[in-house]
């Protein structure tokens, strides 16, 4: 799981690049288009991938089960996995784009999400996962677990995610509104 976490992180950065080679974000930033709809159509485009990797997870869950000759029947807590994997995943994206956007260097904030990884498992040992981005996907996905959410758990995991999103989304574009990325 941890390489999954580390994989998700890697191609934000790259969502990135081409802004950052030749003093390209200098012709994004004059475009008539407000740094909220940018980052929100990077974030989309990031979010249809997460989706597509949660799909492409499913199916190989499905099919490790069948090549192992489990003939039990899909765990009913499949679907909730999946879906607080694919929301705490975007938490995850939320932060590494702005990271992504922010910092010129390719592997500064690739970089600073793996340490994220680790740091996120270490406050998830804790009993601290709530507070920290890069543990809500341990949490939601009950990766070390195996057992679902209850509805309040569920109802403070989606705050949290709320929060973090919100809350780191806010921040970057103030920040952009106010000066360039670094160099």
């Amino acid at each position: 799981m941890l390489l999954g976490r580390v994989a998700e992180n890697a191609p934000l950065p790259y969502q990135c690049r081409l802004e950052h080679q030749n003093k390209n974000w200098h012709l994004v930033l004059t475009a008539p288009v407000s740094l909220a709809a940018l980052f929100t159509a990077k974030l989309g485009v990031v979010a249809t991938l997460l989706l597509l990797v949660q799909a492409f997870f499913c199916l190989l869950y499905v099919c490790g089960g069948l090549l192992a000759g489990l003939s039990a029947s899909l765990p009913a807590e499949l679907p909730g996995w999946l879906l607080r994997g694919w929301i705490a995943a975007m938490t995850i994206a939320v932060f590494q784009l702005a990271l992504s956007m922010r910092i010129k260097s390719f592997a500064t904030p690739v970089g600073i999400g793996l340490c994220a990884v680790f740091f996120g498992l270490g406050m998830y040992v804790l009993k601290l996962g709530l507070f920290f981005p890069h543990s809500l996907l341990t949490v939601g996905m009950g990766v070390l677990s195996q057992e679902g959410l209850d509805f309040g758990s569920n109802v403070v995991f989606l705050l949290m995610n709320a929060l973090f999103e919100v809350g780191i989304s806010t921040v970057v574009l103030r920040r952009l509104r106010k000066s360039d990325v670094l160099a």
